[in-house]
């Protein structure tokens, strides 16, 4: 029998979660350059120590804006032609794998509503949280195996069970070729039953503390 760390992606160091735009964002990525970069200067997420912001946005379906702190990575991508705000976990936190999930989605969760609250940008970049992509950055840990699926999917069940609280279905499918990174879908619906960014935070905070 493999260790169970073989079939468990949940336990790597490194994994990503990505909320798509809601609508067309005209000004596109690059936008959002001084925006990061003012939240270094002012120590806007004051749990993270913030470092530098790397601009690919003229890469074509590429890795868009990055914004890096000790701890992680955000970045206003296009990756697969969607445009979306993404964050990788780039060091493995504390707790276990329910207090981890809270962690991560809370810190991309937060940067989402803090872009959409963002007054220079005037309301014009928006998220959906009923569609959410989830990655995990660790080929060894992640095989893309039925049985590595199975041990994700129980773990988000549980998780995004309480997250989204009165959703009627939660489907968590696997996507990607055999040779990509471990990867699934999770969609939420019905999207009328989907929390606001406000309430999504508010249960993740109850989760966090």
């Amino acid at each position: 029998m493999s260790p169970p760390s073989a079939q468990n992606p949940l336990e790597a160091r490194r994994f990503g979660i990505k909320f798509f735009a809601a609508q067309p964002f005209e000004a596109g990525p690059r936008a959002v350059v001084p925006i990061f970069h003012g939240w270094i200067q002012q120590h806007v997420l004051d749990d993270e120590l913030l470092i530098d912001v790397a601009d690919y946005a003229h890469v074509h379906h590429g890795p868009g804006v990055l914004l890096l702190s000790h701890e992680a990575q955000y970045s206003l991508d296009q990756m697969d032609g969607r445009l979306g705000l993404r964050y990788i976990r780039r060091r493995k936190g504390e707790g276990n794998v329910s207090a981890r999930l809270s962690a991560a989605f809370r810190a991309a969760l937060r940067a989402c509503r803090l872009l959409q609250e963002e007054p220079v940008l005037a309301g014009q970049l928006r998220f959906r949280f009923d569609e959410i992509q989830f990655h995990v950055h660790d080929r060894l840990l992640a095989g893309r195996s039925p049985e590595a699926f199975e041990a994700v999917k129980e773990k988000m069940d549980r998780f995004l069970s309480g997250l989204y609280e009165g959703a009627d279905r939660i489907d968590i499918r696997p996507v990607g070729e055999p040779k990509d990174p471990f990867e699934v879908c999770i969609r939420v619906s019905p999207p009328s039953a989907v929390p606001t960014v406000d309430v999504l935070l508010s249960r993740i905070e109850s989760l966090v503390h």
